[in-house]
C-alpha cells in the first residue's frame, strides 16, 4: 500500500455553523432597551391637568319655608280639615257674634186655672153623643169551608204479576209475551230477578237467579219463564235483567 491510498477521501466542504449571541451581547441590549423605555416614560409621563365636566341636570336640595304649598300637601288632612286659607278666609277668622237666648223666662203674673164647676168628663160625654160613629160589619173575610179531596183507595200492591226488563234487554221487544201467573200464597213475595244472557238469535243461552223470594216454587218459575223467553235477533250477546213482580192469592185451609 502506498501513502496516498491511506489519505482518506474528500468531501463537500460543510458551510460553517454560525455561532449565537454571547451572554455580553444580551445584557447590552436588555439594558440599552430598558433604558430607552424609561426615557420614553419620563418624556411622554408628564402630569396634565383633568378638566371636570359640567354636570347637567343634577338634582338640587333647597330648603322651603314652613307655611309654603308644596308642604301642605304632605298634610294628610289637606282635604278631610277645614283650613283658614281656603275659600272662606275672612268669614272664619271673624266669627259672628252670637249671643244665646235665656231661656229661664217667666211671667209677671202667671195665670192660674180657673175652678171647674162641671165634674171631669162633661164635654167628652157631649163629644161622643153628638158625634156616634157607625160600626159595619168588620168581617171583611167570609167563613172558611172546608173542602176534602176524594181518597184514592187504590192498592199499592198489583192486582196481577208482571215482570220487567233491564239493561240491554230492555231494547229488545220479545217474540212472545211472557204470562207471569199469579202465586197461591198467604204472604206477600218480594221480586225475583234473573239475569240472562241472550245470544244474537234471540235465545237464552244462561239463566242465572240473583235474587230469591224465599219461597222455591217462585224461583224455579220465574228461571223456567226466562229460559223460555224469546227475544227479536240483535247484532250479538246481550246481557240484561228480568225482574219478576209477584202477585200473591190468600189460601184457606180446609177444617
Amino acid at each position: 500500500m502506498n501513502a496516498e491510498s491511506a489519505e482518506p477521501p474528500l468531501t463537500a466542504a460543510s458551510p460553517p455553523a454560525q455561532p449565537g449571541w454571547s451572554r455580553q451581547r444580551w445584557i447590552v441590549t436588555v439594558a440599552l432597551v430598558f433604558m430607552a423605555h424609561v426615557f420614553l416614560v419620563f418624556l411622554l409621563g408628564t402630569k396634565k391637568t383633568t378638566l371636570r365636566r359640567p354636570v347637567l341636570r343634577a338634582p338640587q336640595f333647597t330648603l322651603i319655608a314652613p307655611g309654603n304649598e308644596l308642604v301642605a300637601l304632605t298634610d294628610p288632612t289637606l282635604f278631610a280639615v277645614p283650613d283658614i286659607d281656603e275659600f272662606a278666609p275672612a268669614a272664619w277668622a271673624q266669627p259672628p257674634n252670637f249671643n244665646p237666648p235665656f231661656f229661664r223666662w217667666m211671667e209677671e203674673s202667671p195665670p192660674y186655672l180657673e175652678a171647674l164647676n162641671q165634674p171631669f168628663g162633661t164635654e167628652l160625654k157631649a163629644f161622643l153623643q153628638t158625634n156616634r160613629l157607625t160600626i159595619g160589619n168588620l168581617d171583611f173575610k167570609p167563613a172558611a169551608t172546608f173542602i176534602v179531596p176524594p181518597a184514592a183507595m187504590e192498592s199499592v200492591l198489583p192486582d196481577h204479576s208482571m215482570f220487567k226488563l233491564t239493561g240491554d234487554l230492555a231494547r229488545r221487544s220479545l217474540r212472545h209475551p211472557i204470562v207471569v201467573p199469579s202465586l197461591d200464597y198467604n204472604d206477600i213475595l218480594k221480586p225475583s230477578v234473573v239475569q240472562v244472557l241472550v245470544n244474537a238469535k234471540g235465545e237464552v243461552v244462561s239463566a242465572v237467579l240473583l235474587t230469591s223470594t224465599e219461597y222455591e216454587q217462585a224461583d224455579q218459575l220465574a228461571l223456567k219463564l226466562s229460559r223460555e223467553a224469546q227475544f227479536a235477533p240483535a247484532a250479538g250477546l246481550e246481557l240484561g235483567k228480568i225482574v219478576f213482580i209477584w202477585h200473591t192469592v190468600p189460601t184457606t185451609n180446609s177444617p
